[in-house]
């Protein structure tokens, strides 16, 4: 009967071990997914910060742009001041300037709407990432509990089989 209980417990501890095999496996699997996850939030940040800075270029070249026209448009009026009178279509010349304007406000307007979109591309972006950072966060407390988790179990193990072995010495000693 001494005998029987042995293999039961040399059974038992077979099967611990081969669930700690899979639990291992496992938790290298889900090590790879996270892994793979973050490599995919990695590359969409670069494809972010990328588009930002082509964002910023063009930003940039619409200032300028911008600049340019209002230029234009100084020289424009200055010009119609200074010739109003000895001008014989003066009329004509003020509205082509209105409608100069109107087009330079539209155009402002909506510059003002891009860059409106890429305040909020910007912040859904930053977003995205405090998101991804939260999860490794949690990612990284999980991997510390189950390491514990292990340590534990594997303790346990341990002493299991010292138990084991002494109970084997202890009836070899005595047969």
């Amino acid at each position: 009967m001494g005998a029987d209980k042995l293999e039961v417990r040399v059974s038992d501890l077979e099967q611990y071990f081969k669930m700690l095999v899979e639990m291992l496996r496992r938790h290298d699997e889900r090590l790879d997914e996270r892994q793979a996850a973050q490599s995919d939030a990695d590359e969409r940040i670069a494809a972010l910060a990328d588009a930002q800075i082509r964002t910023e270029d063009a930003m940039t070249r619409m200032s300028i742009t911008q600049s340019h026209a209002d230029e234009r448009i100084a020289a424009l009026t200055d010009a119609q001041i200074r010739n109003g009178e000895a001008q014989l279509h003066t009329d004509e010349r003020i509205s082509a300037l209105v409608d100069a304007q109107i087009r330079s406000e539209a155009a402002q307007s909506n510059a003002d709407e891009r860059i409106a979109a890429l305040a909020d591309a910007q912040i859904r972006s930053e977003a995205a990432r405090s998101n991804a950072d939260e999860r490794i966060a949690a990612l990284a407390d999980a991997q510390i509990r189950t390491e514990t988790a292990i340590t534990l179990m594997s303790a346990r193990v341990d002493r299991l089989a010292e138990t084991v072995d002494r109970y084997i010495e202890g009836r070899n000693g005595q047969g």
